[in-house]
């Protein structure tokens, strides 16, 4: 599946998000932590890909 890792990371950062919105800071920090390492990885190996 092409991209997969980066749209782990979105949706990770909308679950993070909707947790510190209904009062779970702890949670939610720790869902937008997976989601920006799932974010960076997806976009390092592209670069990788790319011949970056």
């Amino acid at each position: 599946m092409k991209g997969w890792k980066t749209k782990v990371g979105v949706v990770l950062f909308a679950i993070g998000s909707g947790l510190i919105a209904i009062g779970q800071p702890d949670f939610g920090a720790a869902a937008v932590s997976l989601a920006a390492a799932f974010g960076f990885y997806g976009i390092g190996h592209k670069i990788e890909k790319a011949g970056g």
